[in-house]
């Protein structure tokens, strides 16, 4: 007589009250929704509008003709098209604008309002329409002024959203905002020096004069400009991640590492830091 089969115990898998995010609609849900959806969702906003201010800058990209021969091709990138400066510094400017969105979405709590919406549009608004007179530079110059601008109005309004207790110490929370005064101030009126001697260079004799190597200058001094933004850009981010890092009310495994980004403190100087203060104690 055959034996009956053994059937196997049933598991019960209880999944409420230990979920995260919960199901429900509450403190738990939302607590992940406003850390983790809400930024994913800007920056996908953001990586859509970018890449449409990428795309007008490709797609404004002139090949050279093919009935130039190897004594024209010079002449023609170094006078007609400035070595293809101002699609590589435009180029530049979008990476700059995306990496500090991102930055964004890791230091600040960016609420989910049409006005934040519209500052993120506004910007790559400009951008585009930038790009699209990349081949009339004086345009381009001013375009590249009003992104600034613009870019200074949004730090300013991150000053708006910041509130002490977003920070785990009044130290973060007074060095981000002074970060972010700093920043703002200083790509205002970046781009306000720009518009300003744009136009002066626009409505002088020495426009029509000479106006090659005129194009040459502003291109030099605009890919120094663009140096020195890199340079604040990489200062505001190292500053922001060493005041969580090195921070005074409390002590962390943590590095801010030369490049820019995080790392552990050496397994040596970790493990020293208990023993010290053990042999302190006794």
């Amino acid at each position: 007589m055959a034996q009956p089969t053994a059937q196997p115990e049933r598991v019960v898998i209880i999944t409420e009250g230990d979920e995260k995010p919960s199901l429900k609609l509450g403190p738990q849900r939302l607590h992940y929704q406003f850390s983790i959806t809400v930024p994913q969702a800007h920056l996908t906003f953001v990586s859509v509008l970018q890449g449409v201010a990428l795309g007008v800058i490709l797609l404004n990209i002139p090949f050279p003709p093919t009935s130039l021969t190897s004594s024209t091709v010079w002449p023609y990138l170094i006078n007609s098209q400035h070595l293809y400066l101002p699609f590589i510094l435009s180029a530049v400017l979008i990476l700059m604008i995306w990496k500090e969105f991102v930055q964004a979405s890791m230091y600040l709590n960016w609420p989910l309002t049409v006005r934040q919406l519209g500052l993120t549009m506004l910007i790559a608004v400009v951008e585009i329409i930038t790009f699209r007179t990349i081949d009339n530079i004086v345009a381009w110059l001013i375009g590249l002024g009003l992104i600034g601008v613009v870019g200074g109005i949004i730090h300013w309004n991150n000053l708006q959203i910041q509130a002490p207790t977003d920070f785990d110490s009044a130290d973060t929370a007074k060095s981000s905002r002074s970060e972010e005064t700093a920043i703002g101030t200083k790509y205002f009126l970046l781009g306000v020096l720009i518009i300003g001697s744009t136009l002066t260079w626009r409505l002088t004799p020495l426009y029509d004069a000479n106006r090659a190597v005129g194009e040459w200058i502003v291109l030099l001094v605009l890919t120094a400009l663009v140096g020195v933004a890199l340079m604040i850009d990489g200062r505001y981010s190292t500053n922001v991640l060493a005041s969580i890092v090195h921070n005074k009310g409390y002590e962390c495994d943590l590095v801010v590492t030369k490049q820019g980004g995080l790392g552990y403190k050496s397994t040596t100087t970790a493990s020293m830091t208990p023993t010290a203060a053990t042999t302190t104690t006794n």
